[in-house]
């Protein structure tokens, strides 16, 4: 019988020497430089929770628990992300998102799956809110801002059951206050959509149906027009050079040997709803802060970045594209090679490479299509909407409308 060395887990006392150790940690981080770093600011509020992480990773660090040391900077992580998105909103928003934020930081800390799922809800509707306001404010600024008062005095309303100050006279209670608040945001909500669809069948009037034909799957109007409704980036810049380019892609990795004319058409469907989405700000994946930080998660770093109109990312995902096109400068010099040479080359080879054409043939949802673009394949099926979910709906609208 071999002797083994007996181990044993931190003892009680242990524990709460390296839990003390860890909260010291944590209190005696430099939050003003990180900041600084991230080009953030930290709310009040919000140094807690970042503490909080903090501790959480050193003691991860403390017990040698490596998933738990990646939990809890993902968690950090996920929470600068919201903060940054916070920055860019109105008063109303910032405080309703600060409520479902720790909401949901909360349920998560004890578990609380059916709590953390109704604030995902109501920090989506908040974000949704936001759309429909900043769309509005690109055709009627009044009329926006008027929609951003009123949504801003139901909340307050909402939140401390009294009517606002300036509409104190006008109304008995919160609940009056409410309604009308409603009922005058929904009279300009219709009114907008009333006035989208009338500007729709004037685009759909000067361009010719987008039919699947032979050689040109995609016109340059086509495109012109899916980039313009949908606030593309490439609005405006549609080239002869794109529409080749991407032609070209669509016979090789979309149609690639189909003869299915509905089966195509619904394949070409989906894959152009997500390039619209991945890339509506750009080609190239956005960060904020140090991009070796912001990308440090990523296989491979930040040379490996998001790059082309479905955003290519990780080393092993460039290496696999460079060996199918013989091109191993993909790997040599990543994102910003990938960007300027292979934007829809990249994407067309993800989108086949992960079996998505036999996804949408059988029948898959815009959701799953949606997740195994945004998660990753294997997460397709995920009760998570995928992120930026309402957007992906209105991409695929938009595509539909346009490719009949």
């Amino acid at each position: 019988m071999k002797w083994k060395e007996p181990t044993f887990g931190p003892t009680p006392l242990l524990k709460a020497l390296m839990g003390a150790n860890a909260r010291r940690k944590a209190q005696a981080a430099d939050l003003e430089g990180e900041q600084k770093k991230l080009n953030l600011t930290y709310p009040d509020w919000a140094k807690d929770w970042i503490r909080k992480y903090k501790e959480a990773w050193y003691m991860a660090e403390a017990c040698g628990d490596k998933e738990g040391m990646k939990r809890a900077a993902k968690l950090a992580e996920g929470f600068r992300d919201k903060l940054r998105a916070m920055e860019k909103m109105p008063p109303w928003a910032q405080e309703q998102m600060q409520k479902q934020t720790v909401r949901w930081m909360e349920a998560n800390e004890v578990g609380n799956v059916r709590e953390m799922k109704a604030a995902g809800e109501a920090g989506q509707g908040i974000r949704d809110k936001l759309i429909m306001i900043d769309n509005l404010k690109q055709k009627s600024p009044d009329q926006a801002k008027l929609l951003d008062d009123l949504t801003a005095k139901w909340y307050y309303a909402n939140d401390k059951n009294s009517v606002p100050q300036e509409d104190v006279g006008r109304y008995s209670n919160s609940q009056e206050a409410k309604a009308d608040y409603t009922k005058q945001a929904q009279g300009i909500i219709i009114k907008h959509e009333l006035n989208k669809e009338k500007e729709k069948e004037k685009e759909k009037a000067k361009i010719p149906d987008a039919k699947v034909v032979d050689n040109v799957l995609i016109s340059k109007e086509q495109l012109e027009l899916l980039f313009k409704e949908s606030k593309h980036f490439q609005a405006g810049k549609v080239t002869d050079e794109m529409i080749i380019n991407l032609n070209t892609v669509l016979r090789r990795y979309i149609v690639d040997g189909c003869t299915d004319e509905g089966k195509i058409k619904m394949r070409i469907r989906h894959f152009l709803a997500q390039c619209l989405h991945e890339s509506r700000v750009g080609i190239i994946e956005k960060y904020n802060g140090n991009p070796d930080d912001y990308f440090k998660n990523i296989d491979g770093g930040a040379k490996y970045r998001g790059a082309g109109y479905i955003q290519l990312t990780g080393k092993s995902n460039y290496q696999a594209f460079a060996n199918f096109m013989k091109k191993q400068e993909i790997v040599e010099e990543g994102y910003s090679f990938v960007a300027k040479n292979y934007a829809w080359e990249a994407a067309g080879f993800w989108w086949r490479d992960n079996d998505m054409n036999a996804n949408v043939d059988n029948g898959d949802s815009l959701k799953q299509i949606s997740n195994a673009v945004n998660r990753g394949p294997k997460k397709k099926n995920s009760d998570l909407n995928p992120n930026g979910w309402v957007e992906r709906q209105n991409a695929y609208k938009l595509v539909c409308e346009v490719i009949k």
